[in-house]
């Protein structure tokens, strides 16, 4: 070793004076052990790719270091200086190699550990840097190198813009879509490569990860492979070093969820028992709350934050930093609000002073209330909600909140997890995900900068084979520019298409919805309605949290007000409803019920209450024949000349026992567009393909258009038209289907005047979007036969027709 000391200080100080040499010898001798210095650092390339992983594997003298996970102990980084001249700082790490066996999951370590140092270049050209060590034992330095940086198609990193949208280094869009993969249940590489594989191959972009210790954590108390603070677990950090070099293969963006709330708490999931952190297992902290103000814990948590940077942040799969998991679950969360959002300060704070790549950073609740600092601080890049309600229309709650978000604090938000219930049965009540489909596609239009989340990734999405739902929404956001127009929130409503005004429930436990009066008259978009607590509270118990929802009635129809309980109930509600003043029901509550209550003519004030002891759960209030059978969910750019926009039937739900009937003669209309024609183009949500596509004129700045016949949703975009002349409208694609009904394994005839021997793609989905059949056909003469699969079940299916980059999709019974 000694030998190799020498070797490495003549590279570096390139001294030839023997009788220095003697001296250095002496001196070497009687600091032998004592002082650290730096042998080699081994680069991986010397002519890297822009974005590419460069790894240095450093060689130091053997010193007794106590922890080489510690940065207060041993600090290996390097400066490097780009071919612009700008100066970053990376920080090394100690990490085990291993083998990983793709085949069987398994790991075999290489070594006992080294240290190493990675970055990703983002200039082309020639990159100077030196390494250094600061350490207890001293410091060193290497001499100077360098290495080459080429272009390549890497797109670079996600970030935030001052629309609502996040962009790569390279300027494109990236529009979020995925689920949630938090951990694990057997093998990692088998697990990963199962759920990811598939949602990219329907075009998925997006995962949101956790660190617990169940999962692929780092650190926790002794046992199971865990050593307590500062010492991480290694097998786990081998297995996620794999998972984000394969979610760069598949270009997924992982926003890794650093904490979660059951390490912090004794109440929700509770495993502050188990935490190193706690004094009981050796840590800092006598209480919970501790945590987030006790020095120690907090220098803890920040050397594991450094560690994180330097080993993953290298990375332009890593989409975002999750500081915690619904932080409001955490011990008496509202009681010290003030300390928790002081620790999200002082955390992202740290993290964007020594993550020179700039991730964007995030945290997470479960409330609407909560959190309101953390979410104003200028380093948290965006928020985040999550939203667990058993309603047909969950997606009304969903958007609403990505709205009052995006009103309330002006960056970009995203809902991190979304679900029917707090626990995977409920969602499988909708074994083909129709709440998925209806769910991530108003989310894509809320306004937020990608499509809600499901939670439930290995229990519904991966064994009821769900994946499909994204492939249409990929598609779209691979059409529509949402960056570049700098999409906001619109209004629009839809005409001739009567039906009930519905108001969904979203608001959790303990969250006070705002006593609002709502407005209720012809032609509302009701855009801005404050959310509806999901907990009707009685006049007894837990009556802080009362806010009794009041409606102010302005229609020359009679209506009737329907009120939906859901699936939960204290102790003896008793549901109310006045009308001006007059108590006209007062019924003892009971769960999953509907309460009528005639409204006559006129203007009126509507309010409902539960006059009983305790609270129940309410889904929805809907007032019958005073709104829309269509909900629409628009964007608009603020040039006022582009607007694009989702249209469902919104009593397609997963709770209807028959199918809704369609709907046509319906028109969009929305204001403050600036006059002119515009091209207006129709989508399908099952392959993203063109149905139709037509010109609008906009005069005094409304513009107005035709929805085509509408069996379940679509989604149009409205662009001025600034060429010399007019686009021509695109004559929807006419087809007869004989016969309809048909039994499976029969044969069909399709026949078409305006696609005489024309090729057309034919493919059959089931009513949820499923895709079982597709074949190519020449109509020859107009006319061919297609042989219908066997084995269908009876149910209403879509046959999907492309020809000519236009398609035609038209409903068919099949009966087995």
């Amino acid at each position: 070793m000694l030998t190799y000391i020498i070797i490495s200080y003549f590279r570096k100080v390139r001294k030839k004076n023997v009788a220095f040499l003697w001296v250095f010898l002496a001196f070497c001798s009687a600091a032998y052990g004592q002082n650290i210095d730096l042998l080699s650092a081994i680069i991986n390339t010397n002519e890297a790719a822009k974005y590419q992983k460069v790894e240095w594997t450093i060689q130091i003298t053997s010193l007794p270091i106590v922890n080489p996970y510690d940065y207060d102990e041993i600090n290996i980084k390097t400066t490097l200086v780009s071919p612009s001249g700008k100066e970053k700082e990376i920080d090394g790490f100690f990490m085990q190699d291993f083998n990983l066996n793709e085949t069987n999951g398994n790991l075999t370590p290489i070594n006992q550990g080294v240290f190493k140092i990675r970055f990703s270049p983002d200039e082309i050209g020639t990159w100077n840097y030196t390494i250094r060590v600061d350490s207890k034992y001293g410091s060193d330095q290497l001499a100077p190198a360098s290495f080459t940086c080429t272009d390549s198609a890497n797109k670079g990193f996600i970030r935030v813009s001052p629309a609502n949208y996040l962009h790569y280094d390279d300027g494109s869009q990236y529009i979020p879509i995925g689920y949630n993969v938090a951990w694990h249940n057997n093998n990692p590489v088998f697990n990963y490569t199962t759920w990811l594989s598939k949602l990219s191959a329907v075009g998925g972009n997006f995962y949101r990860l956790w660190m617990p210790h169940w999962g692929l954590g780092m650190e926790w108390r002794n046992g199971n492979g865990y050593s307590g603070l500062r010492k991480y677990k290694e097998t786990n950090m081998a297995y996620l070093d794999w998972l984000v070099e394969y979610s760069e293969e598949k270009n997924m963006g992982i926003m890794l969820c650093i904490q979660h709330h059951g390490q912090v708490s004794t109440n929700v999931n509770p495993n502050w028992s188990e935490s190193p952190y706690n004094v009981a297992n050796g840590g800092p902290c006598a209480t919970t709350a501790d945590f987030f103000t006790n020095q120690i814990a907090k220098n803890h948590t920040k050397n594991r934050l450094k560690y994180i940077l330097a080993r993953w942040g290298y990375s332009t799969s890593i989409m975002s930093w999750e500081l915690f998991n619904e932080v409001n679950w955490t011990d008496n969360a509202v009681a010290i609000e003030s300390s928790v959002a002081s620790w999200h300060a002082e955390m992202a704070s740290f993290i964007k002073e020594n993550d020179v790549y700039g991730h964007l950073v995030t945290t997470s609740t479960a409330s609407e209330d909560y959190g309101k600092e953390i979410w104003n601080n200028p380093d948290i890049d965006f928020t985040q909600s999550h939203i667990y309600i058993n309603n047909e229309n969950i997606e009304r709650a969903i958007v609403s909140s990505s709205k009052q978000r995006l009103k309330e604090f002006e960056k970009p938000t995203l809902m991190g997890e979304f679900g029917l219930g707090d626990n995977a049965n409920l969602s499988n009540i909708d074994a083909d995900g129709v709440h998925i489909h209806n769910t991530i596609w108003a989310s894509l239009f809320s306004g937020a900068m990608g499509t809600a989340m499901s939670w439930w990734w290995d229990n519904y999405i991966e064994p009821n084979d769900l994946y499909f739902h994204f492939k249409p929404i990929a598609s779209s956001a691979a059409k529509i520019d949402f960056l570049k127009k700098d999409l906001q929130v619109g209004d629009a409503i839809v005409q001739n298409a009567p039906g009930d005004l519905s108001f969904s429930t979203a608001l959790g436990w303990g969250e006070k919805a705002a006593d609002a009066v709502i407005s209720v008259k012809i032609g509302n978009t009701y855009r801005n309605v404050p959310p509806f607590s999901t907990f009707l509270y009685g006049s007894q118990w837990n009556t802080q949290f009362r806010s009794p929802p009041t409606f102010e009635i302005d229609h020359p129809q009679a209506s009737q007000l329907v009120i939906t309980t859901g699936s939960g109930t204290g102790n003896m509600p008793i549901m109310a409803v006045y009308i001006d003043n007059i108590l006209v029901l007062n019924k003892a509550a009971t769960v999953n019920t509907k309460y009528s209550v005639n409204i006559p003519p006129g203007k009126h004030l509507v309010k409902i209450d539960n006059i009983g002891t305790d609270w129940i759960n309410v889904s929805s209030f809907a007032f019958v024949g005073l709104g829309s059978s269509i909900d629409i969910y628009t964007l608009k750019s603020p040039a006022k000349d582009f607007a694009s926009g989702w249209v469902f039937n919104n009593k397609y739900v997963h709770t209807s026992l028959n199918l809704p009937n369609a709907i046509s003669n319906a028109k969009v209309s929305a204001t403050d567009f600036t006059d002119g024609l515009y091209d207006v183009v129709w989508y399908d949500c099952l392959e993203f393909d063109t149905i139709s596509s037509m010109q609008a004129t906009v005069t005094n700045g409304i513009l107005a258009f035709d929805i085509p016949f509408l069996s379940w949703d679509a989604v149009f975009t409205a662009t001025i038209n600034k060429g010399p002349t007019a686009t021509k409208d695109i004559i929807p694609l006419t087809y007869k289907v004989y016969p309809n009904p048909v039994i499976s394994g029969q044969q069909i005839n399709l026949s078409s005047e305006n696609q005489l021997n024309q090729k057309n793609l034919v493919t059959l989905f089931d009513n949820v979007g499923k895709m079982l059949h597709q074949e190519q056909i020449t109509l020859t003469n107009g006319s061919a036969n297609l042989l219908i699969p066997s084995g269908l079940n009876t149910s209403l299916y879509w046959l999907h027709i492309k020809a000519n980059n236009q398609a035609k999709t038209i409903p068919i019974i099949i009966q087995k």
